[in-house]
């Protein structure tokens, strides 16, 4: 009988044995890719590059979206500066077309067939094409001209033509 115990716990303790260097096996390997980790994860000077390069990535994004948030920005006040400059163009183009179209009707001689006039600090160049009103101007070194089409009972169509940088 003793034997037998013996014979069982010997057979225990070799499927312990075995469990045991498994253990060890695994613990060592765990070591060793812990230890290749944190050698890749580190720089030559011990401090630790992944929460670093996260920051940086944050940092570049955050800086990114707010360069473009202002740029946004400010291309929408340009944009409404100009509308505010073309709905001024177009009040005064109304005016010039209804004096036209009126001295047409009465058979009057017209006064010229082109005009200057400053609008909202803007030279504006008005010039009568019989069935059209041509508007130039100049901004930011670029020549807008609108086009103004009209008839007796007044304005028909507006029409923007190519925008040119002026040289």
């Amino acid at each position: 009988m003793e034997s037998c115990i013996y014979a069982i716990r010997n057979k225990v303790m070799s499927k312990n044995s075995r469990l045991d260097k498994t253990r060890t096996n695994l613990l060592k390997s765990g070591r060793k890719k812990g230890a290749d980790r944190q050698k890749h994860s580190e720089s030559l000077n011990g401090f630790v590059l992944e929460p670093a390069l996260i920051l940086f990535l944050f940092t570049l994004l955050f800086s990114s979206w707010t360069a473009l948030t202002i740029q946004s920005k400010a291309c929408l006040l340009q944009a409404n500066r100009r509308s505010e400059l073309d709905l001024a163009i177009l009040e005064r183009a109304k005016t010039i077309a209804g004096d036209l179209s009126w001295q047409r009707r009465c058979a009057l001689d017209l006064d010229s067939t082109s005009r200057n006039e400053m609008i909202l600090d803007h030279p504006v160049f008005f010039r009568d094409q019989t069935t059209f009103l041509e508007c130039s101007y100049i901004e930011n070194g670029r020549k807008f001209i609108i086009d103004v089409y009209y008839d007796e009972t007044g304005i028909i169509k507006i029409e923007y033509q190519g925008r040119s940088k002026t040289s």
